[in-house]
């Protein structure tokens, strides 16, 4: 489905909901509010992986707090990066 300049998967067992839980979603430009991924970039998208909070916290370490629109999640890793990795 495409939703908000996003192409996504979703899962909605029993059409609960009206679209459902993301999953996975795919985008390739930057919206109003979302500039932090610098998409404008040619041949640059970024994919977004839906995972349970305690899988991100085992991963990353915390959970950071939700930005304001347009703003950039602060963590110690720099996702605007081709190959993101933690920051120096």
């Amino acid at each position: 489905m495409e939703s908000w300049g996003e192409k996504g998967i979703f899962y909605n067992p029993g059409h609960v909901r009206k679209r459902g839980v993301y999953i996975l979603t795919v985008k390739e430009k930057d919206g109003d509010n979302d500039k932090g991924s610098k998409l404008d970039r040619p041949g640059i998208y970024r994919v977004n992986l839906g995972v349970h909070r305690d899988t991100f916290v085992r991963m990353f370490g915390s959970a950071p707090k939700r930005p304001g629109a347009g703003g950039i999640v602060e963590m110690d890793y720099d996702f605007a990066k081709e190959k993101f990795s933690k920051k120096k």
